[in-house]
């Protein structure tokens, strides 16, 4: 993420240290992580948004990190009779915990030799509208209410 480079140098140039001798590694500091993420095979996130980004935009599997969130009275979660994202969360890849951290050679190794049985599109199907087309399914709307305002600022 830009804002560790940021934030967390010295944790993450210990990480790179220690990762030194891996080749299959690439360290990106853009603030675009298209770029990134075109590459990648497999995303390895906490609980952030981009991991549906990743599995949407480039049907490829990601690996989340469970995160513990002491308090959810303090989210709008709290308020919702189901939690939509604890579902998708596993339809896109895994979740592991900490003490499967260092595992996760082989759940990386298992999610790309699985990807190809993954069904990313009917994921994507079932939960995103107009991909790929939203641009002008919002314009046809502007239009259409510009249109309709027009004919009720003309009947006044």
């Amino acid at each position: 993420h830009p804002q560790s480079w940021k934030i967390e140098r010295e944790m993450l140039e210990k990480i790179k240290k220690d990762l030194c001798d891996y080749d299959n590694i690439l360290w990106d500091k853009e603030n675009d992580g298209a770029l990134a993420m075109e590459v990648a095979d497999v995303l390895i996130s906490d609980t952030s948004n981009i991991r549906m980004d990743f599995a949407l935009l480039y049907e490829r599997p990601v690996i989340t990190l469970k995160m513990n969130i002491p308090d959810l009275e303090t989210f709008e979660v709290s308020d919702m009779d189901t939690v939509w994202m604890k579902d998708a969360e596993t339809k896109i890849g895994i979740v592991i915990n900490k003490e499967e951290v260092k595992d996760i050679v082989s759940f990386t190794k298992k999610l790309i030799q699985e990807k190809q049985s993954a069904d990313f599109s009917y994921f994507r199907s079932e939960n995103v509208c107009n991909f790929k087309q939203s641009g002008q399914f919002i314009a046809d709307y502007l239009i259409r209410q510009r249109n309709e305002y027009e004919v009720l600022q003309d009947g006044i």
